[in-house]
């Protein structure tokens, strides 16, 4: 068993290893902290400081993109990017006019690619849209008749067929009722989409077939 003297001689030295100010720096969780800091690499320190950027930048496009989206609607249609005043308008223009060439007929708020009457195909891209009137079509209807084809192909085409194949106005022809279709107001003429190589074909006098892609060349399913 210790004496009193042992007890209070350990006391003392305990006292004097850990003073009030080392205590209260140790029990600091800001100047734990700091000391932790104090022991990070370079590398760690280069992450961090990494991560920072990132948040930040972060934190910078989330704000642009919820003023972007309360903007007003009279400036909806203006470029978010600075152009130059000539291709602005340019592109303007060239906006309006496949607004124009895709616009429904009868109907101002619907939109839609251009089919062909041919083909029935989607006209998209850079491709050339042309347009055909039925006198046209009729001059060349060898091409797309349905007896050449039954008689082509020795067979009978479905009722239900002919149908689904089936314009107005150009009766007996295998074409696309989901061709695009405008009429002229002025003289009341009705045209037509055709892709360029349909076009091409269909003024060829030169020859009978109709066009490689053509509803009448064997693609009537």
């Amino acid at each position: 068993m210790k004496s009193r003297k042992e007890i209070n001689k350990q006391n003392y030295q305990h006292d004097a290893t850990y003073s009030p100010a080392q205590r209260k720096r140790y029990c600091n969780p800001a100047q734990r902290k700091l000391q932790h800091k104090a022991t990070y690499s370079p590398a760690q320190r280069k992450l961090e400081y990494i991560q920072q950027k990132s948040a930040s930048a972060q934190k910078v496009r989330n704000e642009q993109f919820c003023n972007r989206s309360t903007r007003s609607t009279s400036t909806s249609n203006q470029a978010d990017i600075k152009l130059p005043i000539e291709i602005r308008e340019s592109l303007k223009h060239a906006i309006k006019c496949d607004q124009k060439s895709m616009q429904v007929e009868g109907r101002v708020d619907a939109f839609c690619l251009p089919v062909c009457l041919i083909c029935d195909r989607v006209i998209f891209g850079c491709e050339t849209v042309h347009k055909v009137d039925k006198e046209a079509v009729l001059a060349t209807k060898s091409k797309f008749s349905i007896e050449e084809y039954n008689s082509f192909y020795d067979m009978e085409l479905h009722a239900e067929l002919i149908k689904q194949y089936e314009v107005e106005g150009l009766e007996g022809l295998l074409l696309s009722p989901r061709a695009t279709k405008t009429t002229n107001a002025s003289t009341g003429d009705v045209h037509y989409s055709t892709c360029f190589n349909c076009y091409n074909s269909m003024k060829d006098k030169r020859s009978d077939n109709p066009p490689k892609h053509a509803i009448a060349n064997g693609f009537a399913i």
